[in-house]
């Protein structure tokens, strides 16, 4: 069996010739830019080779994962089944459903009282975000648990402290049970459709400044995530004030202006976290900046 079968078994469409495909490629519609018109490809001799002619490598069990809707250990699991040749007609995916942590559950006082406390919308968050909460026991103890959505499906989580006391205040999904690793992609990507987008660096921003806005998990960006960025028009950098936020802002916006992407990065005169600005400030700052 080859790539093109486990595609067919897959039920991803794929094509072996056109303008956009390579002898001895199969395309696909790239799930990492958007793409729809077959710029993605699998090697056809080496089947864990993708390459797509738009934002370029990627590991290919992760875009087998994002085309098929498995999980990277199955999307792994045929990948090496591709190159042994052993792929049976009876073999199906099983497509386990993704786990949020033990015990989540919907969101207590406790976590009410954090978000009220920073001037949070609780049961607007709740609804818009899928958020989460957990209690008192369990490695993510005593935190608000923000799905990560990708195409419309949660592909990981992370979760936030509210005690202020946690060593981490964020705390991710281990990397072995996320279905697309969280620096791979941006939380909140699935609700930016115009064509500017605020990057920030903690999701709490996000729950800030709502649509057209999304988070890098932190201020060491990779290039999978700058990558998604490149469909815009522009980009607004907003990270925070200390120095190394800064330098990594700086280099976001020089990758980003390198693809031609008019990039601003946002500073505040009180040096404030974006998550910590006024409805009004939010709103000056659209306007000084020509956003609705």
């Amino acid at each position: 069996m080859n790539i093109i079968n486990i595609l067919e078994k897959l039920s991803v469409e794929s094509v072996q010739k056109g303008k956009n495909v390579s002898k001895g490629w199969t395309g696909v519609d790239c799930p990492f830019c958007f793409d729809t018109g077959f710029h993605g490809g699998f090697n056809n001799d080496n089947p864990r080779w993708y390459y797509c002619w738009k934002c370029g490598s990627h590991r290919a069990e992760e875009a087998l994962s994002l085309l098929a809707g498995v999980s990277i250990f199955e999307a792994k699991a045929f990948l090496k089944d591709v190159e042994k040749g052993a792929i049976t007609s009876d073999k199906k995916v099983k497509n386990k459903p993704f786990c949020l942590p033990l015990l989540c559950q919907r969101i207590n006082q406790k976590h009410q009282e954090y978000l009220t406390s920073r001037n949070y919308d609780t049961d607007f968050l709740e609804e818009k975000y899928s958020l989460q909460g957990t209690g008192k026991i369990g490695v993510y103890r005593n935190r608000i648990i923000a799905p990560i959505f990708l195409n419309k499906k949660i592909v990981s989580y992370q979760g936030r402290d509210i005690t202020g006391k946690a060593k981490e205040r964020y705390m991710a999904c281990k990397t072995e049970r996320e279905i697309v690793h969280h620096k791979h992609t941006l939380y909140n990507i699935d609700n930016c459709e115009e064509d500017f987008i605020f990057i920030f660096e903690g999701i709490t921003s996000v729950w800030r400044w709502g649509d057209n806005t999304a988070a890098t998990f932190g201020i060491m960006w990779k290039q999978q995530q700058a990558k998604m960025l490149l469909r815009f028009k522009k980009v607004f950098i907003f990270f925070d004030s200390d120095i190394n936020a800064r330098i990594q802002s700086q280099k976001l916006a020089s990758f980003l202006s390198s693809f031609g992407i008019a990039t601003i990065e946002i500073n505040t005169e009180n040096e404030k976290d974006p998550a910590d600005l006024s409805e009004k400030e939010i709103k000056d700052i659209k306007k000084t900046l020509k956003i609705r």
